[in-house]
């Protein structure tokens, strides 16, 4: 029940690149490479329909940083990302219950 503790949250890749790497590591904007780990990509594809890779991570206290700014770290390569919500299509579920 900790508000810290790590929660399933979505990404949204800022930098308009591909889609991003599992496994890679959630760490704070501005952070060395050698920073602390926040979490991780848990899964990442490129969506056809939204036109832009669509991730999935598990980020400590991942609900209150929705909108932050954070740095994806895999191999020593660094891409932003911002944390969101998870669903990306048909938030309302107009499409299901229509």
């Amino acid at each position: 029940m900790r508000p810290d503790r790590r929660q399933l949250v979505g990404l949204d890749v800022v930098d308009g690149g591909a889609a991003l790497t599992p496994g890679a590591h959630i760490i704070a904007d501005g952070a060395s490479d050698k920073g602390p780990s926040q979490g991780w990509v848990t899964s990442s594809i490129w969506s056809p329909t939204l036109e832009t890779p669509v991730a999935l991570a598990m980020i400590e206290g991942g609900f209150e940083r929705q909108g932050e700014t954070v740095v994806v770290w895999d191999l020593g390569e660094r891409r932003r990302a911002r944390i969101v919500q998870m669903c990306r299509y048909d938030v309302p579920g107009e499409r299901l219950n229509g």
